[in-house]
C-alpha cells in the first residue's frame, strides 16, 4: 500500500478494514480481560510495515474518513431495506451502524488516534508478547545474498526499537519458509555457500521462530480435523517440543496440524459454520454484509439472514469444544507446547466472529486445570531445552515447499 495511490481494492482501505475489525476490537478486548483480571498470554506478530502504516500520521485523517463512509453507508442500506420490507435487513443494518460507531469512539477517544501504543502498553504489562518480521515481508529463503537478508533484518529491528521501544525476541518468517545451511543456486546465479536462515536470525539477535512441523516429519501437509470426542489423527510428540536448530541459539516451534486445520485449514474448521458471517456476499454499493454462510458450498443466491446472537454463541461453543480438544492432547504433549499459528486478520476480519471465540477461548482455558495460555519467551525461559535438529528446507506453502514462489510462471 502507497499512500495516496488510491483506496480500494488494492489500496488504503484494506488498512483501515483491518483496523476496524481486527486491531481496535483486539484492543478492547485485551483491556477488557485485563481489567477482569485475565491475562490473555497472546503473541502476536507485527510486520515493520503495519507498525509504520498505522503511525503514519495520514492513517489517523484517513481512518476517521473512512469510518464516517462506512456509518452513512449502513445509513442508506437501513433506509433501503425498510423501504422494500425487509426488517430484519434493515435492523442488521442499524448493527453495523453501532459497530462503526463504537470503533469510531474507541479511536478518538479512548484511544486517542493511536494503535500503536497500545499494544506497546499491553507488552510491557506482560499480557502480550509481540513477535515482529523481516522489514517488508519478504520469504528469506529465497533472498539471493544474505547481505540482503541482513539489510531486512536490520532494518526490523530498527523499526521495532522506534515504535515499542525494544526489539522482540521472536520473528515470524514470513509463509514459515525456512532453509538450512549450504550451497545453493538462484535463476542467473552460480552454486555458492549460504549461511542457514537461523545463524542470520540469530546474529541479530533473534531467539525464536516458528515453523511447519513437516520440517521434521518430511511428511506433505495433509488435511486433518477433530472430531467432536477430541484429536482424531495420530500425534508425534516430537512436534510438540521446542529444538535449537542446528548447532545455533535459535529455538525453533513447531506449528501444530491438528489446531490448525480445526481452526482454519481443514473441510470440517470452525469459520464453515452455518451461523457465521458470509464473507463473500455483500450487499451493493455499501460493502457492508449482512448474510450468514448458510452452507458453505452454497450459491450466494441462497445464504440466508445473518443472526448475530445466534453467531456469538456458536463462537463459544467452538472455544469449548477447542479447549477440550487441547485438553485431550495433553497425553502426548506432556510438558511440550502446542504452538497454533494463524494470521491475524483471522479474527474479525475473514472469520467475523474469530475474536469473540479467541475471548471465549482464553476465559475457557484460564478455566482449565489441563489447559494453560503462555508467552513463548516465558516457556522458553521456564523450560529446559535441550534437543538440537537439523531441519529440511520448506514452508507452509503449498505442498510445503517453495514452488509456490519459485516457479516457471
Amino acid at each position: 500500500m502507497v499512500i495516496g495511490y488510491g483506496s480500494w481494492p488494492h489500496g488504503e482501505e484494506w488498512l483501515y478494514e483491518a483496523t476496524s475489525e481486527v486491531y481496535i476490537p483486539l484492543l478492547d478486548m485485551l483491556f477488557r480481560l485485563t481489567e477482569e483480571g485475565i491475562k490473555a498470554n497472546l503473541n502476536i506478530s507485527f510486520t515493520p510495515v503495519l507498525c509504520e502504516q498505522l503511525s503514519h500520521p495520514a492513517f489517523a485523517t484517513g481512518f476517521v474518513a473512512y469510518l464516517n463512509r462506512k456509518i452513512e453507508s449502513t445509513k442508506g442500506d437501513e433506509a433501503y431495506f425498510q423501504s422494500i420490507g425487509s426488517y430484519k435487513l434493515s435492523d442488521l443494518a442499524g448493527w453495523w451502524s453501532s459497530h462503526y460507531r463504537t470503533v469510531l469512539t474507541h479511536f478518538t477517544d479512548r484511544y486517542h488516534y493511536t494503535i500503536m501504543p497500545h499494544f506497546k502498553k499491553l507488552a510491557e504489562e506482560n499480557v502480550i508478547e509481540i513477535l515482529t518480521t523481516p522489514a517488508t515481508h519478504p520469504l528469506l529463503a529465497l533472498i539471493p545474498t544474505d547481505s540482503a537478508i541482513n539489510v531486512h533484518l536490520a532494518q526490523a529491528k530498527a523499526t521495532m526499537q522506534k515504535h515499542l521501544g525494544s526489539v522482540p525476541y521472536g520473528l515470524w518468517l514470513p509463509e514459515c519458509a525456512y532453509r538450512p545451511k549450504g550451497v545453493f543456486s538462484f535463476p542467473f546465479t552460480s552454486p555458492y555457500e549460504r549461511m542457514g536462515i537461523e545463524q542470520l536470525i540469530g546474529d541479530k539477535g533473534f531467539l525464536y521462530t516458528i515453523l511447519p512441523s513437516h520440517l521434521i516429519t518430511g511428511k506433505p501437509i495433509g488435511t486433518f480435523f477433530a472430531s467432536d470426542e477430541g484429536a482424531s489423527v495420530e500425534m508425534e510428540r516430537d512436534l510438540y517440543i521446542p529444538a535449537y536448530i542446528g548447532d545455533s541459539n535459535v529455538v525453533a516451534l513447531f506449528r501444530d496440524n491438528i489446531t490448525a486445520n480445526q481452526i482454519w485449514s481443514g473441510p470440517m474448521n470452525y469459520p464453515r459454520d452455518e451461523w457465521y458471517l458470509d464473507f463473500h456476499k455483500k450487499h451493493f454499493p455499501s460493502g457492508n454484509r449482512y448474510w450468514r454462510v448458510t452452507d458453505p458450498e452454497s450459491d450466494m443466491v441462497h445464504k440466508d439472514v445473518y443472526e448475530p446472537i445466534r453467531a456469538m454463541d456458536r463462537a463459544g461453543v467452538h472455544a469449548g469444544h477447542l479447549v477440550n480438544m487441547v485438553s485431550d492432547m495433553s497425553e502426548v504433549v506432556g510438558e511440550g507446547l502446542i504452538t497454533a499459528p494463524f494470521d491475524t486478520e483471522l479474527f474479525g476480519h475473514w472469520w467475523w466472529e474469530g475474536l469473540r471465540f479467541l475471548e471465549d477461548t482464553i476465559r475457557i482455558s484460564n478455566e482449565s486445570k489441563s489447559v494453560r495460555l503462555i508467552k513463548i519467551t516465558d516457556y522458553i525461559q521456564d523450560s529446559n531445552i535441550l534437543e538440537r535438529r537439523k531441519l529440511r528446507a520448506g514452508s507452509w506453502g503449498d505442498g510445503g515447499g517453495f514452488d509456490t514462489w519459485l516457479n516457471d510462471r
